[in-house]
């Protein structure tokens, strides 16, 4: 982690549990929301820059049939299996050394050193924020917190995709959950061949997924 040797005024929104007395509006006026209207308050902090690396153990696949969990090995392969079945990628950030913290900018990047069959033939793949715990075989349809907030489209092999999970970190941090966890899915399209990505996890000795912030601490 890079942390800068100043301090900056950050301001914060407080959207919620704002009280009249503390917007200094009256309860009379039309244009006075307490419940939602914006306070700007300002602290003290350090703007610190690093990366996070998917924890291995925690990280992995699903397949829906039959039902099966993976947590391990270097190199995976989601997308549809032949006659319809999908197997999805989860990934999974420890969010310790950010507690506390304000994400001013995070982005996730997962690497695609290969593909099976013709992938093209079940874009988009899908990511999802999620809040998938231990990783079972029940999250290959488990509820997203955020559905569907980016879609990868170039399939081609050799190649880093790469999307922004700011407000999601963010959002991470002020529930209190320890993690930042993703999913990345596809269709099927129920053909007689597997279509599938070829992407590296925690457990790859390189090309690692990896997290990217640069966050107010």
């Amino acid at each position: 982690m890079n942390r800068s040797g100043f301090s900056f005024l950050l301001p914060v929104i407080c959207a919620w549990n704002c009280t009249v007395a503390e917007l200094d509006c009256r309860s009379e006026d039309p244009q006075c929301s307490p419940a939602i209207a914006p306070v700007l308050l300002f602290g003290s902090c350090s703007q610190s820059s690093g990366q996070l690396i998917s924890l291995a153990a925690e990280d992995g696949t699903v397949t829906d049939s039959p039902a099966t969990t993976a947590t391990s090995g270097g190199i995976v392969n989601i997308g549809d299996l032949a006659g319809g079945a999908t197997t999805q990628f989860f990934l999974s950030f420890d969010l310790s050394l950010l507690q506390g913290g304000f994400i001013t900018s995070a982005t996730v990047t997962v690497y695609q050193g290969g593909s099976n069959g013709t992938p093209a033939n079940i874009v988009p793949f899908f990511v999802d924020h999620v809040d998938f715990g231990t990783l079972d075989n029940s999250d290959h349809g488990t509820a997203s917190l955020t559905q569907g907030f980016h879609e990868i489209n170039d399939v081609s092999p050799a190649t880093f995709k790469t999307f922004d999970v700011t407000p999601f970190i963010q959002a991470d941090l002020l529930a209190g959950r320890t993690r930042s966890q993703y999913r990345i899915r596809a269709i099927t399209n129920s053909d007689a061949s597997a279509d599938s990505l070829a992407l590296s996890t925690g457990d790859s000795g390189s090309n690692q997924p990896t997290l990217n912030y640069n966050a107010c601490l």
